[in-house]
């Protein structure tokens, strides 16, 4: 509801009041005609609290709510004659949900493993997290992430980096439109030696997300002082740094990392300006 509101303003603000106090009259009238119902108010209710606290985007909570909403409709559809249409829409959408939230946890499992430097703990997670029906692609490109850091330390590298490289390919295909998939394809890509597809990947990633990841910056102002486009480079950290002032930098604090990129772009900034100058 905040960000709802922050998007709209007032009028904005007005409009999801005067929505939930429909939302509330109905299920308040339809459950006091219906006792058979109170489970799906309860439910809905407990959704709508959920929808205060975090983002609604949450892949369960978005089919929790659909579940919700064939709930409501049941009874209608139950006194046409309909009697197997409840059980098969309980499957209909049980199989998802459940889907999604085993991705979920085995996700959340890779990401503590991650955070213990057990990499392959981690991309066994990952990869176990994308083995239903339904998920989400990013885990496929954190699973990409784990096989690249295990070739960078030295750990079966050929067959790590081939692994690494085929996340990011697949994820690309399942959701075309996020860059993180394209930046840890150009890395795989820069690390095996081929620069034109590093480059086309990186330029990619940037293309999608110009604005959120000074780390895009920083890895692709590394590559062309490396290859010596010392102009690129430059212009390439003086948009990112422009965007990045220390206020917006404090308002990110929370984003792992931040201060260490913004300082080592800067640092990148003064090694392009010293080598084009030699």
């Amino acid at each position: 509801y905040a960000q709802w509101s922050s998007e709209l303003g007032l009028p904005g603000a007005l409009l999801i009041a005067e929505l939930l106090l429909l939302i509330a009259r109905g299920l308040w009238l339809t459950a006091r005609a219906n006792k058979q119902l109170l489970p799906m108010l309860v439910g809905t209710v407990v959704l709508l609290v959920h929808f205060g606290l975090d983002i609604d985007a949450s892949y369960p909570a978005c089919l929790l709510l659909g579940a919700i909403l064939v709930g409501w409709t049941l009874p209608r559809v139950q006194s046409k004659g309909w009697r197997g249409m409840p059980v098969l829409l309980s499957l209909l959408i049980a199989a998802p949900v459940l889907s999604l939230y085993s991705s979920q946890t085995n996700a959340q499992k890779g990401l503590w493993a991650q955070n213990d430097h057990d990499y392959q703990k981690a991309a066994d997670y990952y990869n176990s997290a994308h083995q239903g029906i339904v998920y989400n692609p990013d885990v496929l490109t954190a699973e990409g992430i784990n096989y690249f850091t295990l070739s960078q330390i030295k750990i079966n590298p050929d067959e790590n980096t081939l692994l690494a490289k085929n996340k990011a390919e697949v994820a690309i295909k399942l959701d075309p439109l996020d860059s993180q998939h394209y930046f840890l394809l150009a890395r795989v890509l820069r690390s095996k030696g081929d620069v034109p597809g590093a480059f086309t990947n990186y330029h990619k990633s940037l293309e999608l997300d110009p604005l959120n990841s000074p780390e895009y910056y920083l890895d692709l102002a590394t590559l062309q002082i490396a290859n010596g486009q010392f102009a690129e480079a430059k212009a390439g950290i003086d948009k990112i740094l422009g965007l990045y002032s220390d206020k917006v930098i404090e308002n990110r604090h929370l984003q792992a990392g931040i201060d260490q990129t913004i300082a080592n772009l800067k640092s990148a900034r003064a090694d392009a300006e010293r080598l084009s100058s030699q």
